[in-house]
Protein backbone atom coordinates (compact mmCIF):
# COMPACT_ATOMS: atom_id res chain seq x y z
CA UNK A 1 0.00 0.00 0.00
CA UNK A 2 2.85 2.41 0.80
CA UNK A 3 4.44 1.77 -2.63
CA UNK A 4 1.22 2.64 -4.48
CA UNK A 5 0.89 6.03 -2.77
CA UNK A 6 4.21 7.56 -4.08
CA UNK A 7 3.31 6.37 -7.59
CA UNK A 8 -0.07 8.11 -7.33
CA UNK A 9 1.54 11.34 -6.05
CA UNK A 10 4.12 11.23 -8.86
CA UNK A 11 1.37 10.70 -11.44
CA UNK A 12 -0.67 13.62 -10.05
CA UNK A 13 2.35 15.94 -10.07
CA UNK A 14 3.14 14.92 -13.65
CA UNK A 15 -0.48 15.53 -14.71
CA UNK A 16 -0.54 18.94 -13.01
CA UNK A 17 2.72 19.98 -14.71
CA UNK A 18 1.46 18.71 -18.06
CA UNK A 19 -1.80 20.68 -17.73
CA UNK A 20 0.13 23.83 -16.77
CA UNK A 21 2.37 23.58 -19.84
CA UNK A 22 -0.57 22.84 -22.16
CA UNK A 23 -2.61 25.77 -20.80
CA UNK A 24 0.35 28.15 -21.20
CA UNK A 25 0.97 27.02 -24.77
CA UNK A 26 -2.73 27.25 -25.64
CA UNK A 27 -2.91 30.82 -24.33
CA UNK A 28 0.28 31.63 -26.27
CA UNK A 29 2.15 32.87 -23.22
CA UNK A 30 5.01 30.47 -23.86
CA UNK A 31 5.06 30.63 -27.65
CA UNK A 32 7.92 32.75 -28.93
CA UNK A 33 6.91 35.52 -31.25
CA UNK A 34 7.19 39.21 -31.99
CA UNK A 35 5.69 41.24 -29.15
CA UNK A 36 5.18 44.99 -28.86
CA UNK A 37 7.23 46.12 -25.86
CA UNK A 38 6.72 49.84 -26.45
CA UNK A 39 4.18 51.45 -28.79
CA UNK A 40 5.03 53.46 -31.85
CA UNK A 41 3.90 57.07 -31.98
CA UNK A 42 3.10 59.53 -34.77
CA UNK A 43 2.00 63.12 -34.76
CA UNK A 44 2.86 66.74 -35.51
CA UNK A 45 4.80 69.13 -33.25
CA UNK A 46 3.31 72.64 -33.35
CA UNK A 47 3.81 75.97 -31.58
CA UNK A 48 1.14 76.25 -28.84
CA UNK A 49 0.59 79.95 -29.50
CA UNK A 50 0.63 80.17 -33.29
CA UNK A 51 -0.17 76.61 -34.37
CA UNK A 52 2.81 76.72 -36.76
CA UNK A 53 4.75 73.47 -37.26
CA UNK A 54 7.98 73.18 -35.27
CA UNK A 55 10.90 71.81 -37.26
CA UNK A 56 14.04 70.49 -35.62
CA UNK A 57 12.36 69.09 -32.49
CA UNK A 58 13.80 65.89 -31.00
CA UNK A 59 11.17 63.22 -30.40
CA UNK A 60 11.69 59.84 -28.74
CA UNK A 61 10.10 57.20 -26.54
CA UNK A 62 11.52 56.56 -23.09
CA UNK A 63 11.06 53.49 -20.92
CA UNK A 64 11.21 55.79 -17.85
CA UNK A 65 7.56 55.64 -16.93
CA UNK A 66 5.42 55.17 -13.88
CA UNK A 67 2.72 52.52 -14.05
CA UNK A 68 -0.55 54.15 -15.03
CA UNK A 69 -2.43 51.06 -16.18
CA UNK A 70 -5.58 50.90 -18.30
CA UNK A 71 -7.89 52.60 -15.79
CA UNK A 72 -7.66 55.37 -13.23
CA UNK A 73 -9.97 56.73 -10.57
CA UNK A 74 -11.26 60.27 -10.98
CA UNK A 75 -10.34 61.97 -7.69
CA UNK A 76 -13.30 64.36 -7.95
CA UNK A 77 -16.14 61.95 -8.81
CA UNK A 78 -14.63 58.65 -7.66
CA UNK A 79 -15.58 57.07 -10.99
CA UNK A 80 -13.23 54.57 -12.64
CA UNK A 81 -12.28 55.86 -16.11
CA UNK A 82 -10.24 54.28 -18.90
CA UNK A 83 -6.83 55.82 -19.54
CA UNK A 84 -6.69 57.18 -23.12
CA UNK A 85 -3.92 55.90 -25.44
CA UNK A 86 -1.96 59.06 -24.58
CA UNK A 87 -2.16 61.61 -21.78
CA UNK A 88 -0.10 64.27 -20.06
CA UNK A 89 -1.89 63.58 -16.75
CA UNK A 90 0.72 61.36 -15.07
CA UNK A 91 3.75 61.61 -12.82
CA UNK A 92 6.35 62.47 -15.45
CA UNK A 93 9.92 61.31 -14.89
CA UNK A 94 12.77 63.80 -14.75
CA UNK A 95 14.27 64.75 -18.11
CA UNK A 96 17.56 63.21 -17.00
CA UNK A 97 15.88 59.86 -16.27
CA UNK A 98 13.86 60.00 -19.49
CA UNK A 99 17.06 60.58 -21.48
CA UNK A 100 18.82 57.73 -19.68
CA UNK A 101 16.00 55.32 -20.49
CA UNK A 102 15.46 56.57 -24.07
CA UNK A 103 14.99 53.98 -26.78
CA UNK A 104 16.09 54.33 -30.36
CA UNK A 105 15.28 55.84 -32.75
CA UNK A 106 15.44 59.47 -31.72
CA UNK A 107 13.80 61.35 -34.58
CA UNK A 108 13.97 65.02 -35.56
CA UNK A 109 10.90 66.70 -37.00
CA UNK A 110 11.07 68.13 -40.48
CA UNK A 111 9.91 71.61 -41.45
CA UNK A 112 6.30 70.33 -41.43
CA UNK A 113 6.62 69.22 -37.77
CA UNK A 114 5.67 65.60 -38.54
CA UNK A 115 7.26 62.65 -36.75
CA UNK A 116 6.81 58.89 -36.71
CA UNK A 117 8.46 56.43 -34.33
CA UNK A 118 7.98 52.69 -34.98
CA UNK A 119 6.90 50.36 -32.16
CA UNK A 120 9.58 48.38 -30.34
CA UNK A 121 8.87 44.78 -31.35
CA UNK A 122 11.05 41.93 -30.18
CA UNK A 123 10.92 38.16 -30.19
CA UNK A 124 10.11 37.02 -26.67
CA UNK A 125 8.39 34.07 -25.01
CA UNK A 126 6.27 36.26 -22.76
CA UNK A 127 3.72 38.94 -23.67
CA UNK A 128 4.10 42.49 -22.40
CA UNK A 129 1.07 43.14 -20.20
CA UNK A 130 0.67 46.74 -21.27
CA UNK A 131 3.20 48.11 -23.78
CA UNK A 132 3.85 51.66 -22.64
CA UNK A 133 6.36 54.49 -22.58
CA UNK A 134 6.83 58.22 -22.33
CA UNK A 135 6.87 60.32 -25.48
CA UNK A 136 9.45 63.07 -25.02
CA UNK A 137 9.43 66.13 -27.30
CA UNK A 138 12.05 68.83 -26.91
CA UNK A 139 13.37 71.80 -28.84
CA UNK A 140 15.86 74.49 -27.75
CA UNK A 141 13.25 77.28 -28.14
CA UNK A 142 10.38 75.50 -26.34
CA UNK A 143 9.48 73.95 -22.99
CA UNK A 144 9.92 70.16 -23.25
CA UNK A 145 6.78 68.03 -23.18
CA UNK A 146 6.17 64.46 -22.03
CA UNK A 147 3.13 62.30 -22.76
CA UNK A 148 2.36 58.84 -21.33
CA UNK A 149 1.52 56.48 -24.21
CA UNK A 150 0.33 52.89 -24.20
CA UNK A 151 -0.83 50.24 -26.64
CA UNK A 152 -3.09 49.04 -28.12
CA UNK A 153 -2.94 50.28 -30.79
CA UNK A 154 0.67 49.43 -31.59
CA UNK A 155 1.04 52.90 -33.16
CA UNK A 156 -0.56 55.74 -31.18
CA UNK A 157 -1.56 58.87 -33.12
CA UNK A 158 -1.14 61.77 -30.69
CA UNK A 159 -2.26 64.38 -33.23
CA UNK A 160 -0.81 67.82 -32.50
CA UNK A 161 1.79 68.09 -29.75
CA UNK A 162 1.68 71.74 -28.66
CA UNK A 163 4.99 73.09 -27.35
CA UNK A 164 5.01 76.31 -25.35
CA UNK A 165 7.70 78.82 -26.37
CA UNK A 166 10.35 79.61 -23.78
CA UNK A 167 10.07 83.04 -22.23
CA UNK A 168 13.34 84.89 -22.81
Amino acid sequence: MSEARPALVTKNVFNACFLLVVSCVCTSCLLPGPRVLSPGVKGVVVDAETGAPVGGAEVFISYATSWLGRERTNIVTGAVEPVPPFTDQFDAPSMEWALRKARLPIVVTGADGHFSIPPDKRWTIYPEILPRGVLVVRHHSYTPMMLYVHAPPSIVDVGHVRLKPLVR
